[in-house]
This record gives structure tokens, C-alpha cells and sequence, in this order.
């Protein structure tokens, strides 16, 4: 019995802290993706709608995750509006596509980084090929972690296990009340009863790692680490837009290539 529920919380562990890493390397994923839209993409409309699809990609992967649209309530999107990452039009353009929510994001990056390195008239070709991989290594990083987000989302524990653990629980317990009943007499329901209600505890809190991006205490705070993403991005925004030459430094006051 202890075998059975140890193995079972521990898979049901691994799924919660797989999920906690998917999770963490999309957001270094943004974090990347970020910072090289605002150093390789000159256009500053055209940077900053990259970079806006790379906040809308936290919370939109946050809504699919938990089986709902942006524009639902308790979902970021009128909030994103509000803050001018994103347009009524396109809200409805995100909620209403076939594909899943965070791939709209993703389709947005690869076509402002296309249309920012075509229009690019000044670096070599070389560099606009060596730009256009590594921003592409980081957008698939982030369709690597949604996709892999979704498979521990969908793909639970197996239906007959859980059957046959909860049925063996409650045969267990059948036959230890008569077994144990000989030896411990009138405290043979308080045992039992507390034995099983520590049994049914660990199942339960493994019924509650199964699925990390839920609403439960125990899940993953999707929301902390939208926000988390988002500011992030706003900082990097900030920096870019020094008055100087940031590989330079503040000393020479070279004016930043932006401002030039």
C-alpha cells in the first residue's frame, strides 16, 4: 500500500514540476526573444509589436492552458487593451482563429521579424540570416514549451490506475478492520479511520499536482509569471531607449543608434 501511494504521488510530482520547468524555460525563451527584437529589429513600431506579441504569448498560453479564451472573464485581454498591448480587432482575431491562442503569438513574431529584415537596408545578409536564426531558435523554444505544457495538460494518469489504487484502498481497509479487530479491539475504527483518512490525503494531494496549471493552491501561478514576463519586457523597452550608445556606455555620451 505505502509502495503504491509513494509511486503514485512521485509521478504525479514529476508532472507538476515538469510543468514548473516548460514554464521556465518559456519565460527564459521571452526573455531572450525580447532583448534581441529591441537590439536586431531597427523599426522601433515594428520591435515593439514583437514584443508586444511576446506579453500577449504569457497570457494567452496561461488561457489555453486552463481551457479558456483571452476575452473571458477573469482572462487578461480587456486588461491588455487597456495597457495598449493589444487592439479590440485583434483580441477578437486571437479568440476566434482555429489554431490555438499562444500560435497566433508566434505567427506575429516570425512576421515581423521577416518583414523588419527585409526592410532592413543596412546590415549584410549574413547578419540578417544570423539574426533571423536566433530569433527563430527562440520562438521555437516557446512552441517547444506550450506544446509540451499542453501533452501534461491532456495526457493524465491513466483511468484504470486510479481505479484500481482507490479499489485497492477500500479492500485493504475492509480486511484490516477484521484482521486488526482480534489485536486492538474498540480502537479498531479509530485506526483504520485515521490510517485511511492519511491515505486518502496523499492520493488527493496527488490528484492535485496531476494537472500543475489549474486554479488549486498547489498549481503553478501562471499569473505570476505573465507578470513576471511582461515587465520584463517593458524594463528591456526602457533600456533601449538610453541616450547613449549602450555598447559604448553613458561616458562617451554617444547617441544611442535609435535617436541617431
Amino acid at each position: 500500500l505505502s509502495f503504491a501511494l509513494v509511486f503514485r504521488t512521485n509521478v504525479c510530482y514529476s508532472r507538476w514540476w515538469e510543468g514548473r520547468c516548460l514554464w521556465g524555460a518559456m519565460i527564459t525563451n521571452c526573455f531572450d526573444a525580447s532583448q534581441q527584437a529591441s537590439r536586431w529589429i531597427h523599426d522601433r513600431e515594428l520591435a515593439t509589436r514583437f514584443q508586444n506579441a511576446i506579453i500577449l504569448f504569457g497570457w494567452s498560453a496561461k488561457s489555453h492552458l486552463r481551457d479558456n479564451k483571452l476575452s473571458d472573464e477573469g482572462e487578461e485581454g480587456q486588461n491588455l487593451i487597456h495597457r495598449k498591448i493589444l487592439t479590440e480587432a485583434e483580441l477578437d482575431a486571437i479568440v476566434n482563429q482555429g489554431s490555438w491562442q499562444p500560435y497566433y503569438c508566434l505567427d506575429v513574431m516570425r512576421a515581423v521579424a521577416d518583414l523588419a529584415l527585409r526592410n532592413d537596408n543596412v546590415s549584410s545578409e549574413a547578419i540578417k540570416m544570423a539574426v533571423m536564426r536566433s530569433l527563430e531558435d527562440s520562438i521555437k523554444g516557446l512552441s517547444a514549451g506550450i506544446n509540451g505544457a499542453n501533452r501534461v495538460k491532456t495526457t493524465g494518469l491513466p483511468v484504470s490506475y486510479n481505479l484500481f489504487l482507490l479499489s485497492f484502498l477500500h479492500i485493504f481497509f475492509v480486511f484490516a478492520t477484521i484482521a486488526w479487530a482480534p489485536t486492538i479491539g474498540w480502537y479498531t475504527p479509530v485506526v483504520v479511520g485515521a490510517i485511511f483518512l492519511v491515505a486518502m490525503m496523499i492520493v488527493y494531494l496527488g490528484d492535485a499536482m496531476e494537472n500543475p496549471f489549474g486554479t488549486d493552491l498547489s498549481d503553478l501561478p501562471l499569473k505570476k509569471y505573465c507578470q513576471g514576463i511582461e515587465q520584463h519586457v517593458k524594463n528591456v523597452k526602457a533600456n533601449y531607449l538610453a541616450k547613449f550608445d549602450l555598447a559604448h556606455g553613458p561616458e562617451n555620451h554617444a547617441v544611442s543608434q535609435f535617436d541617431a
